[in-house]
């Protein structure tokens, strides 16, 4: 998919295309505005059960998908699988594990190993405070939860991700690959930055933390502690 870039995203998507009769692309000929309409294009699109939503600044390693497929195979009730990952600067270096934030943000060693988790305890533990998932590209999602839980609310602009894995977890479980599988890109550009000037930011987070209070059983003492944060 392509949102009217302004490069040459839509020579090379075409490249790629002529060399791979199966895919499908779509150009926008106006940029949406919404990264979060783009998902919900991409997994309306989509064949398969398993959604990968690669993002264009981000890369991962050769075998991501074979290690995260089996966790969404093997285990029916995952809704979200996702694995390690490094932030990267504009030129592909590594700056650091994202390991170093969960444990500053959750004062936990819980992302040191595999695990699975149900969705419930995820949203009562973390997702109420912060998102522990920290890129799209690093997750693999489960189409039939994606659009049970409603699929991306595109009229957010930074914390749509968030509130979707907190809906869908609120329908499934998350598991979790400890190895480096991703490549996350940090750079002053991305609408992520962007986003994070504007006062909607707040209450983004504030419509998230209701609907897991709402929600998530046994989680209104969690999400009152996450409001006076």
């Amino acid at each position: 998919l392509d949102d009217a870039s302004t490069d040459d995203s839509r020579a090379v998507i075409e490249e790629y295309a002529s060399r791979y009769p199966n895919i499908k692309t779509s150009f926008n000929t106006v940029n949406s505005g919404s990264p979060f309409a783009q998902w919900n294009k991409g997994v309306e699109m989509a064949r398969g059960e398993y959604i990968w939503l690669a993002e264009s600044d981000d890369f991962c390693e050769p075998d991501f998908l074979e290690k995260l497929v089996p966790m969404l195979r093997e285990n029916p009730n995952v809704g979200i699988a996702y694995s390690q990952t490094y932030l990267v600067d504009e030129k592909g270096e590594i700056l650091n594990s994202y390991l170093k934030n969960f444990e500053f943000l959750y004062k936990t060693d819980a992302w040191e190993k595999d695990f699975i988790k149900s969705g419930h305890e995820v949203c009562r533990e973390w997702l109420v405070f912060h998102n522990p998932i920290p890129n799209a590209s690093g997750a693999l999602f489960r189409k039939s939860t994606y659009l049970k839980a409603g699929m991306a609310d595109r009229s957010m602009k930074l914390n749509g991700d968030w509130y979707l894995y907190a809906r869908m977890l609120a329908l499934s479980d998350l598991a979790f690959k400890a190895e480096h599988l991703n490549y996350f890109r940090v750079h002053p550009h991305t609408q992520r930055h962007r986003a994070r000037a504007t006062p909607l930011v707040y209450d983004e987070m504030i419509r998230i933390n209701n609907f897991i209070r709402n929600e998530i059983p046994g989680s209104g003492e969690a999400a009152d502690k996450a409001i006076a944060k």
